[in-house]
């Protein structure tokens, strides 16, 4: 946009964003007339019902499966929690976390497009067990016809994966 000023030549596009746009105020933001009668097109967003609720009543204490999830803590509180490890990460934080933090809707974004990372969990899950089928013949674990697994061959069964 920044060139589009430097050049004159506001008024003289017609733009088309994705959902990189809609959802953004870095593109518009200082270049409202660079961007206006911007069309941009957003995929609509369905809340994925219980998450919010579910994520915010985790703790470090009730999420110990998750092993990025104290890291994610300590960035979120700022503050590095008791017994954990140093890293590049926490490094910066003095303030002890007291394990009493909770995460609230107030102070957490929830990303409106979560949808999609369900439904693509959910994909990767179907194609992998009908590839399973396919080639391990049932047998539990991974055959050698998986090992290691191919992408191209991956996606053949990604492609034939239906929610409907």
């Amino acid at each position: 946009m920044l060139a589009v000023r430097r050049n004159n030549a506001t008024g003289a596009f017609s733009w088309i964003g994705s959902d990189g746009w809609s959802a953004r105020n870095l593109v518009s933001d200082g270049n409202e007339p660079e961007v206006e009668g911007t069309l941009s097109v957003q995929p609509q967003a369905n809340p994925v019902m219980g998450f919010e609720k579910h994520f915010l009543g985790l703790t470090v204490e009730n999420n110990q499966r998750n092993p990025w999830f104290v890291e994610f803590w300590e960035d979120h509180f700022k503050c590095r929690y008791p017994n954990s490890s140093l890293t590049p990460y926490n490094k910066k934080y003095t303030k002890q976390c007291t394990t009493k933090e909770k995460l609230s809707k107030d102070a957490t974004a929830f990303e409106d497009q979560l949808q999609f990372v369900s439904d693509a969990v959910m994909a990767f899950a179907y194609a992998l067990s009908d590839m399973h089928k396919a080639l391990c013949k049932g047998r539990p674990g991974l055959c050698d016809a998986m090992k290691p697994t191919k992408g191209a061959d991956l996606l053949k069964y990604l492609r034939k994966v239906d929610f409907v």
